[in-house]
């Protein structure tokens, strides 16, 4: 590295520590600018110079400086961030760099959840491609295990995985981001640390299309985490602590995950993990005391905030807190005894837990093959091992007593019959680039077969027969098919399979009631023609030709009202019961498999009126009776807490409008039933409600005089008057076609009260002149 360039360096570290000093929000900028151009004409140039490497660790250290920067203000940041994000980029490609790169995803970590809400707010799709693709190399180096060694082949060192510990912290760190980011936030988290999240992201966004696939990448991630935890068969204890600390975070930020983070933190055995080879007795012991007690710190930060909780209305909840304050209070002991004996008090060769040979070549034979399958060096044998049950970390189990690994297959290897069936299966249905031809969503079923019922394949074409498949696969196929459906999807599915169930009972009904039928008349044409034989021969043969197979007997109206009522209190018999939903497929047998399947996490998702909202609109559309006792039922739960069911009143509303347009029925039950939500709302609503009434009027699908002029007694209302009026004045700027109706509102509230004259004008002179 010439003078020169030392020179350039030191004016660089000097402009940036006199800007700290003096005004940072306006010289960092101009520093980080220079870095900037500087970093990108060195890696241009050599980008295994030392002054590129330099550079590229003093221009990613400054961003991060700027972005956790409380001088600089946040509604610049986004814009800083999109500006430098291709050099970033470039230093995470091209330098080499343990010290670079830390700084690189630490830059990212901070300004993901920026960068996204700048994408959604402006749909500028470079910008979100280029994070993307920054986003996945990160993710992929850490599944290599590269993170914290910078080159692509696995060594048969497991020391290396303690190594460059500061890149593994760092990636630890920005897959919390994502996990905290791409998660929804619940309406129960204590959200006001982290407001940004996909939730903001329309549906529809141009840009950031696939919202469900972010999800899905963030369970992904928050897996990575649990499973780091899990599998890591050595004592890193620095990674470990900063796994257990991100994952408080992301158990307080998305309360929604915390289900699924206890149950892997149940399974971190931390009496399972090897020694480090170049690590002392000392270490060790140290390393497994400052692990236990990050453990124990976790657990009563859990409990203190209220994410871990006994008493709660799930039983998993209940017992993972019975198990975890039992482990932190024996660590608490644990730790009380070795403080007071002292830590150096230990017999070394008792303390020692070294791995074997054997067990190092499983290891490490293991994460070649991963490395492999994630590469697509191997494809082909890949695809075999992975068919074949070829063993997943969560096979790598620790045995405490023996403090030995065992490395196990989840399940038997498939037979040749099973893996012929299976690949075929995925050629066909990776050959197919739309759903048209290839699937059936006809609501009349091809055959009475329990196959032809539930399939949604059209199965003339596939070719495909599972029966050949063990028990074992059918449930793990199945259970994995359902937990990654779409709600929506799987609801669809659902009424088609019940469509031809229907169908199918009446068509059995008609055959059998025709079957009767003849064989009454048979019976009459029998006795009066006893002695002719020839007639009674054609009787029996129109018999055989025209028997029917089976016909239902039709329902009267007050059966079917009183089986509509059975069906809704079973419903909602599921929906307050106390069961949960596992989060990991379990391994003990088919019965808890199939119970974890089951339509059961109701209080989160709510998956129950759901259905009830599309029973009431198109599944019995065609009786209105019907429909209405549905209805009923919904509008007593979203009334028995209307603070937090705004979001299920605009659902329904939706849905009753876009039936209605679709002509499934003549009366307009949306006009009926919003303005009956309205009426019966209206009396409870306070100034409190603020936010919850504008949303429910700017949100519902269609506003009539009728329902403007609903809002007449809180504007009459001396005590509620500014609610009124504060919604009025939201729905005059953003629903223009309701202006007519609210100026003849306000016209009308003036003559009835001259009190309100004041008001009602200033709405009147600000907007309608």
């Amino acid at each position: 590295m010439s003078e020169n360039s030392t020179n350039e360096l030191d004016q660089l570290v000097k402009a940036k520590n006199l800007a700290m000093d003096n005004n940072p929000r306006e010289m960092l900028p101009k520093v980080l600018e220079t870095a900037s151009t500087m970093t990108v004409i060195a890696i241009n140039s050599n980008s295994s110079d030392i002054k590129a490497i330099r550079l590229a660790r003093f221009f990613a250290s400054t961003f991060v400086d700027i972005m956790n920067s409380k001088e600089i203000s946040k509604t610049e940041k986004p814009f800083i961030a999109s500006q430098y994000l291709e050099t970033l980029w470039l230093t995470c490609s091209r330098i080499v760099d343990p010290i670079a790169y830390k700084y690189t995803i630490l830059s990212l970590t901070i300004s993901y959840p920026l960068l996204l809400d700048l994408v959604a707010k402006t749909s500028n799709d470079k910008l979100w491609t280029l994070l993307t693709r920054f986003k996945d190399k990160i993710i992929k180096n850490w599944r290599l295990n590269q993170s914290n060694k910078l080159k692509p082949e696995i060594s048969d060192d497991l020391n290396d995985d303690s190594k460059n510990i500061g890149c593994k912290l760092a990636t630890v760190k920005f897959l919390s981001q994502i996990v905290i980011t791409q998660t929804v936030i619940n309406d129960n988290s204590p959200n006001n640390s982290y407001p940004i999240s996909i939730t903001s992201v329309p549906n529809n966004h141009p840009v950031i299309s696939n919202k469900p696939k972010l999800e899905t990448e963030a369970k992904n991630c928050l897996d990575l985490l649990l499973n780091y935890l899990i599998e890591e068969p050595m004592m890193i204890s620095s990674a470990f602590i900063g796994v257990l600390n991100c994952l408080s975070f992301i158990m307080k930020a998305r309360s929604q995950t915390t289900i699924r983070i206890l149950s892997a933190l149940l399974r971190f055995n931390v009496d399972g993990k090897y020694q480090l080879d170049d690590k002392s007795a000392v270490n060790y012991k140290l390393s497994k005391r400052f692990v236990e007690r990050c453990y124990k710190n976790f657990v009563n930060f859990g409990i203190k905030n209220q994410l871990i909780k006994n008493g709660s209305q799930s039983n998993s909840m209940n017992q993972m807190y019975s198990k975890l304050s039992k482990i932190a209070q024996t660590l608490h002991v644990i730790g009380e005894e070795t403080k007071s004996k002292g830590i150096l008090n230990f017999t070394a060769s008792e303390t020692e837990n070294k791995i074997n040979k054997n067990e190092k070549e499983k290891i490490i034979s293991y994460r070649l093959k991963q490395q492999r399958k994630l590469d697509g060096t191997n494809s082909s044998s890949t695809s075999t091992s992975s068919a074949t049950g070829t063993p997943s970390f969560t096979a790598i189990t620790e045995d405490i007593d023996k403090k030995t690994i065992t490395v196990q297959q989840t399940s038997q290897p498939a037979s040749d019959i099973s893996l012929e069936h299976l690949t075929s299966l995925q050629k066909y249905a990776f050959s197919k680039n739309s759903a048209t031809g290839f699937t059936n969503s006809s609501p009349i079923a091809t055959g009475d077969s329990y196959s032809a019922i539930y399939s949604l394949m059209n199965m003339q074409n596939s070719n495909q027969n599972l029966s050949n498949l063990s028990q074992d696969n059918l449930v793990k196929l199945s259970t994995e098919a359902i937990m990654r459906c779409d709600t929506t999807k799987l609801i669809s599915a659902l009424s088609i399979v019940a469509s031809r169930y229907t169908d199918l009972m009446t068509n059995k009904r008609k055959r059998e009631d025709d079957e009767t039928e003849i064989k009454e008349e048979h019976e009459n044409k029998k006795v009066k023609t006893e002695s002719d034989s020839e007639d009674e021969n054609e009787v029996q043969e129109d018999i055989d030709v025209t028997k029917p197979m089976f016909e239902p007997k039709p329902m009267d109206q007050e059966t079917k009202i009183n089986l509509t009522k059975r069906i809704i209190n079973k419903i909602i018999e599921v929906k307050d019961s106390n069961i949960e939903p596992s989060l990991t497929v379990p391994t003990d047998g088919m019965n808890n498999t199939l119970n974890m399947i089951k339509l059961v996490d109701w209080k989160n998702s709510e998956s129950w009126y759901h259905i009830l909202i599309r029973l009431a609109t198109r599944g019995t559309a065609a009786n209105n009776e019907i429909s209405n006792i549905i209805r009923e039922q919904l509008l007593s739960f979203v009334l028995d807490d209307f603070d937090n069911k705004a979001a299920i009143m605009v659902e329904w509303m939706n849905e009753e409008w876009y039936s209605f347009k679709l002509k499934i029925t003549n009366e307009d039950s949306y006009k009926t039933w919003s303005i009956r939500l309205l009426n019966e709302l209206i009396p409870f609503l306070e100034n409190k409600h603020r936010r919850i009434f504008i949303r429910l009027m700017s949100e519902l699908p269609s506003l009539s005089s009728d329902h403007v002029s609903i809002m007449k007694p809180i504007l009459m209302d001396p005590s509620r008057s500014s609610l009124g009026f504060q919604a009025l004045k939201f729905l005059i700027m953003f629903r223009a076609p309701v202006k007519p109706m609210i100026k003849d509102l306000l016209d009308t509230v003036m003559q009835e009260d001259s009190s309100l004259e004041e008001q009602c004008k200033s709405l009147l002179d600000k907007y309608y002149k």
